[in-house]
């Protein structure tokens, strides 16, 4: 037993689907044409140039920790089509490595990231959790040896 609300996302569903194929019929084509024409219209794939586009303007955000930044990076770049031979993966490598110096806040980590000669992108990583973990420990140490007031 269908719901109210079932059906008219079916008749909406099939509205579109008679739109798409206009002025074909949906009884003239294939039942996985149908499902195909469907997927494309609900599910577009993304536009490489705009997928690149987001990726290469994501800079870290205040508060952000360099592994959470990585990771966003990481998700951005899974729809930029760099590629899924070794080739292009290496070119995904460097790019993430690129968005990651380019992108990080911290002017410290950048500067040292910089000088790095041979610098991969675990290399790149490391060295600026480290340098994170590192100013995130003097930061709560600060305190430490003032008086009580």
């Amino acid at each position: 037993m269908m719901m109210a609300g079932t059906t008219s996302r079916i008749c909406i569903v099939y509205s579109v689907l008679r739109d798409l194929l206009a002025p074909a019929k949906p009884k003239d084509k294939e039942f996985s044409e149908l499902v195909d024409i469907l997927v494309f219209h609900f599910e577009p794939r993304p536009i490489v140039i705009a997928e690149r586009f987001r990726f290469h303007k994501r800079d870290q955000k205040p508060g952000e920790s360099i592994a959470v930044f990585l990771s966003k990076l990481r998700r951005l770049a899974a729809f930029c089509s760099f590629g899924t031979f070794l080739e292009e993966a290496l070119e995904e490598e460097e790019a993430l490595k690129d968005r990651l110096v380019c992108g990080v806040l911290n002017e410290a980590i950048q500067r040292k990231l910089l000088t790095e000669a041979d610098l991969t992108l675990s290399k790149a990583f490391e060295i600026a959790q480290g340098i994170e973990a590192a100013a995130g420990f003097c930061e709560g140490k600060k305190n430490v040896g003032e008086p009580l007031a």
